[in-house]
């Protein structure tokens, strides 16, 4: 992930700097690095989801130390895990199995 580190760090150096004025600039970039993020990302055949979730939650601490008033960042990123959780029930309801679906049916006790 050498290139998005690259994209984070730019960010991130934004985000310290106050460089990125308003809730709708800090929601765009938020929103494009974290889908840099993901469309890069080596994902493995298994444990999918866990390995989704770890990266943008990897990602949303570094963004929300650079800016820890900023709650959009924060928002974003459990948005972002949640819809993948959603997915990751819809797929286990499907009938398909996957190791991280026993996480979730523990978590939420289904």
């Amino acid at each position: 992930m050498p290139g998005t580190q690259t994209l984070v760090n730019e960010l991130v150096t934004k985000l310290k700097k106050r460089r990125v004025e308003g809730s709708r600039e800090t929601a765009l970039l938020t929103a494009e690095l974290l889908r840099s993020v993901i469309s890069q990302l080596k994902v493995p055949p298994t444990n999918q989801a866990e390995t989704l979730i770890e990266a943008v939650k990897s990602v949303g601490e570094l963004l929300v130390a650079a800016n820890p008033v900023g709650m959009l960042t924060v928002l974003f990123c459990k948005f972002l895990i949640r819809f993948v959780e959603i997915q990751v029930i819809k797929r286990m309801n499907r009938g398909l199995n996957e190791p991280y679906c026993r996480l979730l049916k523990e978590k939420f006790r289904f």
